[in-house]
């Protein structure tokens, strides 16, 4: 019987930073599903069973990943957190061995979450079976590639026969495309670690205090792109959009937030004035931690979680954001996995 183990998608030591009561175990939880708060444990938050473990070419999966990079990388990152966390105000230096260490940590805390990794394998599954599709589509394409494969039709069916069947078959949705298990978490961790931490290295960084409730709130996706509010509807998004900030609530108190282009090696600890209005900095922050979240919001208070869901509608509040596919041919939206919508033409 194979043991299942539990793994951490974000840290214990940083969760425990938005706890209370006896070493900081206990938290308070949003649930988006079932539209809930409730209290919970550290150790029972921002867990998945078997989660780093990858299928083996020979059968069976393997779980080296946790063990050989994200504690590695963790074990560092914690006393860089908690030194941030203990940083008098003001504008101080930043050693370049932290700032590094430092975005490492927010590159695989951006990179791991279940809802990144998600998006990735749905997407690596739409291009699979679009392309599969494309190429079933074409007489003329299903030809050379089953010469170049070998294919042999059986059973007294042509080529062409064989086609349309299969293609029949990809359109009723009857056959499946799965990639082996933790192919997009390897996937995505490549992308991102060769590029990310360069990028979060080389932004300006400042900690943003909040001396007022309510708190800062932690989502189960900690790593969040915030936009400017005049960003126009079609303008392409990511981390290097003019005006974007990256943010990771590092305490129910603490706002670390990356933007812009480092000219100095420094970093800005202040107190930021609040506001009463829609673009009060904790409201925007929480606003993007609860609606980057696949499924979970935690905070350190029940009334953290209450302010901000009780500004959105039930509908709002419970949205798990989409990704946007677009120029979609009509045929392929079958293919569409839940995460995934066509963007509407304007």
């Amino acid at each position: 019987m194979n043991e299942t183990h539990d793994s951490h998608t974000i840290p214990q030591f940083h969760l425990r930073r938005f706890g209370s009561g006896p070493a900081s175990r206990q938290l308070w939880v949003y649930d988006k599903s079932k539209d809930l708060i409730f209290p919970g444990t550290v150790r029972s938050s921002s867990v998945q069973p078997d989660y780093y473990h990858v299928a083996k070419a020979a059968g069976g999966t393997e779980g080296g990943l946790e063990q050989e990079l994200f504690q590695r990388i963790e074990s560092v990152a914690a006393p860089r957190l908690s030194a941030l966390l203990a940083l008098p105000h003001g504008m101080l230096p930043l050693d370049p061995m932290a700032r590094f260490d430092l975005a490492h940590y927010m590159a695989i805390q951006r990179a791991r979450v279940p809802a990144v990794v998600e998006r990735a394998e749905e997407a690596a599954i739409f291009q699979a079976l679009a392309l599969n599709d494309r190429l079933l589509s074409d007489p003329a394409a299903f030809a050379a590639r089953a010469a170049e494969v070998g294919l042999v039709p059986h059973e007294g069916k042509g080529l062409e026969d064989l086609r349309l069947e299969w293609l029949a078959l990809f359109r009723n949705g009857e056959l499946e495309i799965r990639p082996p298990k933790g192919y997009a978490l390897v996937h995505v961790l490549d992308i991102v670690m060769k590029t990310q931490p360069q990028a979060f290295f080389e932004m300006d960084w400042d900690i943003r205090e909040a001396k007022a409730e309510p708190g800062l709130l932690l989502g189960d996706e900690p790593v969040v792109a915030v936009m400017p509010d005049d960003l126009a509807s079609d303008q392409v998004r990511g981390f290097r959009t003019p005006g974007v900030e990256i943010v990771m609530p590092l305490s129910p108190a603490r706002l670390l937030v990356l933007h812009g282009h480092r000219t100095a090696e420094v970093i800005t600890v202040a107190a930021r004035p609040r506001s009463a209005d829609s673009h009060d900095w904790v409201r925007r922050a929480n606003l993007a931690s609860w609606q980057s979240a696949a499924r979970y919001v935690w905070g350190h208070e029940k009334s953290d979680l209450e302010t901000i869901r009780d500004s959105m509608t039930a509908a709002e509040r419970r949205d798990v954001r989409q990704v946007e596919v677009h120029n979609l041919p009509s045929e392929w939206k079958a293919y569409l996995q839940p995460g995934m919508k066509a963007a509407e033409r304007t």
